[in-house]
């Protein structure tokens, strides 16, 4: 959990009294985070745990024509499921798709264009690769394994979780400006990342979007980050949202997708 372990030592370093520091450590959140082999990840040891891009494995009833564009699968049966806060089922796989043409935030909220889903593939379901052809083969990820590691992570300071759960720590954090800077706890998005904080360019694709509480609420899923291959000098962001009920009973049908671009 090196994201943490940076972090109180950023911290320290620049200052911070230990009671800010604590309070908001308390907010940490677990997160899989899963790299491709050119990372440390894969000299450290890690598990695999899904894989990038490349040609999914869907079922003959699965209409696909390359896009949304694969951005990747999860083998669920090789995930740390004890690490994460949420449920997800054992086994099978989880395949993520996501636009990678989006010109901006799309959404999924009615009337938009869907910009992304996810599938849920049961353990033993017949599958078989599916290969995106003709202008659409030149917009798949170039496919690689993925490492999985533990990690928590922090809320972005405007995330509204600092208001709903600790009110008093925007004060502290205000009477402490040269800690502004590192109050955040890094660890941007990856090629994959399970759980967790939302990470976001332009706005938090969880926090004000749908108003609901309770099992109807929205929570993030899964993020990732990946280029544009329309716009190659920027880098498009990608989170898959869900309802705590859904994700409960293992339904993965109702799946929102944003996907933003880094400006």
């Amino acid at each position: 959990m090196r994201i943490m372990d940076n972090w109180h030592a950023a911290m320290r370093e620049a200052g911070a009294p230990d009671e800010v520091r604590e309070r908001i450590a308390t907010l940490a959140r677990p997160r899989l985070e899963l790299r491709g082999p050119l990372d440390q990840f894969h000299d450290d040891g890690n598990p695999v745990m899904g894989t990038f891009g490349g040609a999914p494995l869907l079922p003959d009833e699965v209409e696909w024509d390359g896009r949304p564009e694969h951005i990747a699968t999860v083998d669920l049966a090789a995930l740390d499921h004890d690490w994460l806060d949420f449920p997800l089922p054992r086994s099978g796989r989880l395949v993520f798709f996501a636009d990678r043409e989006v010109e901006e935030d799309r959404g999924a909220e009615d009337g938009a264009e869907p910009a992304g889903r996810v599938l849920y593939i049961p353990a033993g379901t017949p599958v078989r690769e599916r290969r995106p052809e003709g202008e659409r083969a030149r917009f798949a990820l170039e496919p690689c394994p993925l490492y999985g590691r533990r990690e928590q992570v922090l809320p972005e300071l405007g995330d509204n979780v600092y208001l709903n759960v600790h009110p008093e720590l925007d004060e502290l954090i205000d009477e402490h400006e040269e800690l502004q800077d590192v109050v955040e706890s890094g660890g941007g998005v990856d090629q994959l990342t399970l759980g967790g904080y939302a990470r976001f360019p332009q706005a938090d694709p969880v926090a004000g979007r749908w108003e609901s509480t309770g099992d109807e609420a929205w929570l993030l899923l899964a993020q990732s980050a990946y280029d544009s291959p329309t716009k190659p000098d920027l880098a498009a962001y990608a989170s898959w949202l869900i309802r705590r009920a859904d994700l409960e009973a293992g339904n993965f049908e109702n799946v929102k997708t944003l996907v933003d671009l880094l400006l």
